[in-house]
């Protein structure tokens, strides 16, 4: 047994000497038991029939991690029973083969699952997103539980963004349909890809008008949905006048559109019947936000925001003050804004005025601004209020415009 014989030898159960060997020999033959291979046909079998586990596995089992961690046991118990074999029979019985075929079958199944689970979620995914938003189709795919919890309702501070097409009615009456259809779908799909670009939730499309949530899906800080709406509505802008210089180098008559956006609670969840739901936003910010989208045409101007909106902002320079509303179904008047204007002081010194009573003065102020202008619109809207605020005694004069109309 010194090492300076080398004596040597590899065998299955490692090296060992010559002696050894010999007294391996003698004790086969003195208890007349032999190590003997296994039959040609054993590695075949194992391979075949622990292919068979696997497959039945992945059936079974349709928790990929479940399955793994089976699959993990069975061929523990696999290696042991290889070695109880050995020992109570002296067949030298491999157990690789049968790790080798389970091992595959359920890596090969499982990651087919995986992939035919990836490309069913994409296609629900795409079909999901021609009914609803594509976040709500997201939520809906990839968090099941998440969107359930959001549909069953709730209350959310969100920002509502509403836009509409100027006079569309009057062009549907008089146009040609499918030019007219062809327009609007045009600009319905640059509006929506501008939404989604800065985390909007298209809510749903009205006609010709759209609207958009930020928060609904998912508590957001108010600075930051309010931020994202009103750059919304500035690349809204910027698509809309890059469209209309298109169509009118093709002739075709261009559009106008008014925003309206609003910061407040609303009541948010799957709304419906049995046969047919949407995830939305309803209650009074959604109304509020309607309104002051409808104010842009009484005051001529694209974008209007309200007071909750510009004090969520850490920057509000961009808007400029339009004064106090007090719009149908509400006793409470609401500060307006319009936003990306160039401000005028004559027009901030006719609102100051207008808040003191001080009609004569405002009218002066109003009447020093331009006929041609971004507040051409708002000073001609506040010389018809003025006609009828001569006849408020001044008391009761506090420059709120109550509208009775939507």
């Amino acid at each position: 047994a010194a090492a300076q014989f080398h004596d040597l030898h590899a065998t299955p159960a490692g090296v060992i000497t010559g002696a050894q060997l010999h007294l391996q020999a003698a004790g086969c033959l003195l208890s007349e038991r032999y190590f003997q291979e296994s039959p040609p046909f054993w590695n075949w079998a194992c391979l075949i029939g622990m292919a068979l586990v696997g497959g039945l596995l992945v059936v079974w089992i349709r928790n990929p991690l479940a399955a793994i961690l089976v699959a993990a046991g069975a061929i523990v118990i696999w290696m042991v029973g290889i070695v109880l074999i050995v020992n109570e029979t002296a067949v030298l019985a491999g157990g690789f083969a049968g790790v080798l075929g389970l091992s595959l079958v359920v890596t090969t199944g499982e990651a087919y699952e995986f992939c035919l689970e990836r490309l069913q979620r994409l296609r629900l995914h795409g079909q999901l997103s021609r009914s609803v938003s594509r976040d709500v189709a997201e939520a809906m795919v990839r968090s099941p539980d998440g969107y359930l919890d959001a549909a069953r309702g709730g209350r959310r501070q969100v920002v509502v963004l509403f836009s509409d097409v100027r006079n569309f009615t009057e062009r549907s009456e008089r146009e040609n349909p499918e030019v007219l259809v062809e327009q609007l779908n045009e600009y319905l799909t640059r509006m929506v890809e501008v939404v989604f670009r800065n985390g909007g939730t298209l809510d749903k499309f009205i006609g010709d008008a759209l609207m958009v949530t930020w928060g609904a899906l998912e508590d957001r800080p108010p600075q930051a949905m309010a931020l994202a709406a009103l750059n919304a509505a500035r690349e809204m802008r910027g698509e809309l006048a890059r469209l209309n210089a298109k169509w009118e180098r093709a002739g075709v008559a261009s559009f106008e559109a008014g925003i309206g956006i609003h910061l407040g609670e609303a009541v948010v969840g799957e709304i419906g019947s049995r046969e047919r739901s949407d995830f939305t936003a309803i209650g009074d910010a959604v109304n509020l936000a309607s309104r002051i989208e409808g104010l842009t045409k009484m005051l001529e101007v694209p974008v209007l925001v309200s007071g909750a909106v510009a004090d969520a902002l850490d920057d509000n320079s961009a808007l400029c003050a339009m004064g106090r509303f007090r719009v149908k179904g509400r006793s409470e008047p609401v500060s307006i804004h319009a936003a990306f204007l160039e401000e005028p002081a004559r027009f901030r010194e006719a609102l100051d005025r207008l808040a003191e009573g001080d009609l004569v003065s405002a009218e002066g102020a109003l009447g020093a601004i331009p006929d041609q202008g971004d507040f051409a619109g708002p000073a001609r809207f506040y010389r018809r209020q003025l006609e009828g605020w001569k006849s408020v005694v001044p008391e009761e004069r506090d420059g709120v415009v109550t509208l009775d109309t939507k």
